[in-house]
């Protein structure tokens, strides 16, 4: 906020001539701005019958060690109600406040895929330049006929591409 009071505090004189002077408590104020955050919906997918997965967001720009847990209302929608299969554009909106992070939000898309259609999804992970590659997974839609994915899929092999890793 603007015109926040700053305290001095433990401020004391010392040596010889400390009496010859008398310390005034100053009156200062600062503006404490709010630290930039951008959020970017997670493109995502499903097959035409299918429950609405869950969506999820990549967060960027937190301080002092700070998450997602700092704020309030965090919640990525669709903005169409259309079931139809197609791809959507931008239809993944993000919504979230903080009174010290300024956000900036990124849309995602979305698509959905004919019924009939096995759709394996490689879940979103992240790592910080220099650390191990995460667990990779995968999430499988589009069963049907109490069909499980491990009755239908027979490997996955999951790799993160070395040129995109920068």
């Amino acid at each position: 906020g603007t015109g926040k009071a700053i305290e001095f505090t433990q401020l004391g004189l010392a040596g010889t001539d400390a009496s010859n002077y008398t310390l005034a408590d100053p009156n200062v104020t600062a503006d404490i701005t709010k630290a930039p955050l951008t959020i970017t919906a997670n493109d995502d997918a499903s097959v035409s019958g299918d429950e609405t997965p869950v969506f999820d967001a990549q967060f960027s720009g937190f301080v002092n060690g700070e998450d997602e847990s700092v704020l309030t209302g965090v919640s990525i929608t669709r903005q169409s109600t259309n079931k139809n299969a197609g791809f959507y554009s931008g239809d993944l909106s993000v919504t979230a406040s903080s009174d010290n992070y300024a956000i900036t939000t990124v849309a995602g898309d979305y698509e959905i895929f004919p019924a009939g259609t096995l759709l394996i999804k490689a879940e979103d992970a992240s790592r910080e330049y220099g650390d191990s590659t995460p667990a990779l997974s995968y999430s499988v839609g589009g069963l049907v006929n109490n069909d499980t994915a491990a009755s239908v899929v027979d490997s996955v092999s999951l790799a993160v591409d070395p040129a995109a890793a920068g």
